[in-house]
């Protein structure tokens, strides 16, 4: 699996939101291998987007879409500076229910000195769901270069 990470500052957040409901009702059904998109924008403006794929390669042939690149350049107008992306193929997934219909989304960022240590104690964390069972999955992916 991969998955990609878009973080930035939005002048519009009505605007970016508008272009993301079109993505995914006019582009996604031609988007081979997307597995799923999660995000928003916060109360203070700032992107967070995530985008899954099956595999590199099915990422990498959306992105030459004509249509996905006018689609980003239009996005981008909506973003003040230069936004960050984040790739990687460390993606870990638990899904209980449909991951794209979540009403409210954690995003938490943070550094481990021994990742292997950190997914051993994830795995044995407890089953959330008894306590909060509006949770319908969670999406753990990791970067070599150790930031968020």
């Amino acid at each position: 699996m991969f998955a990609q990470i878009i973080r930035g500052k939005v002048s519009d957040a009505q605007a970016v939101d508008a272009n993301f409901n079109r993505w995914s009702k006019e582009l996604a059904p031609g988007a081979k291998g997307w597995l799923g998109t999660t995000g928003g924008v916060t109360d203070d403006g700032q992107l967070f987007i995530m985008v899954r794929f099956e595999s590199v390669e099915a990422a990498r042939a959306n992105s030459e879409r004509p249509e996905q690149d006018k689609f980003w350049l239009e996005t981008s107008k909506q973003l003040e500076g230069e936004p960050t992306f984040k790739d990687s193929t460390d993606v870990t997934v638990e899904e209980f229910g449909d991951l794209n219909a979540a009403g409210f989304v954690q995003v938490m960022s943070g550094q481990v000195t021994d990742p292997d240590r950190a997914k051993q104690l994830m795995s044995e964390m407890p089953d959330m769901r008894a306590l909060r069972p509006d949770i319908v999955g969670t999406v753990s992916v990791g970067h070599e270069d150790a930031s968020g």
